[in-house]
């Protein structure tokens, strides 16, 4: 660090180098408030480890804020995922009768005839168990884009949306 640092500071030059960007957008998040930093001279200089106090206000409020728009859907996904495991059980242990039932028939074998419906069951309910999970995953994915949009339209970012996203495309 050169003497004409201010104290703990680094170049914004070193720092868009760190972070794989260029200097020009650190000194543009500088002014909007993203890192703390000044200008000494001609240079600019960036508290490397420091935000804003204003971006750390902005991140709490939002992500506290946070709720689900579709606490029905994610309710379901669960009721869909628990009625998929309670027909795997009930699968395993229908497999396990007709194995049972197998050994009593007098062949002295195993009887995979009888265990097929158990293992029908079973299955079908990994099925029903990775919809909810598909589910929710997809109502998850809702929630956080929703989020993300709030996130840019508050810090004034223009989104497109609809018959603008059209427009945009066919230009």
């Amino acid at each position: 660090m050169t003497s004409n640092n201010p104290e703990g500071m680094i170049p914004v030059e070193e720092f868009a180098r760190q972070r794989g960007t260029g200097p020009e957008k650190v000194v543009q998040m500088i002014k909007d408030g993203a890192y703390v930093g000044q200008v000494v001279g001609d240079r600019w200089f960036v508290e490397p480890g420091a935000r804003s106090k204003d971006q750390h206000s902005k991140k709490t409020t939002t992500s506290s804020s946070y709720e689900s728009q579709y606490e029905t859907g994610r309710k379901v996904a669960t009721f869909i995922s628990f009625l998929g495991w309670l027909f795997f059980v009930a699968g395993l242990l229908s497999a396990l009768a007709g194995l049972a039932s197998g050994f009593q028939d007098g062949y002295g074998g195993v009887s995979i005839i009888a265990m097929l419906p158990g293992l029908g069951i079973a299955v079908s309910g990994l099925f029903l168990v990775a919809s909810g999970q598909v589910t929710r995953a997809t109502v998850d994915n809702a929630d956080h884009t929703r989020e993300i949009l709030a996130l840019l339209r508050e810090k004034g970012t223009p989104v497109l949306s609809g018959s603008d996203l059209d427009n945009e495309l066919e230009n």
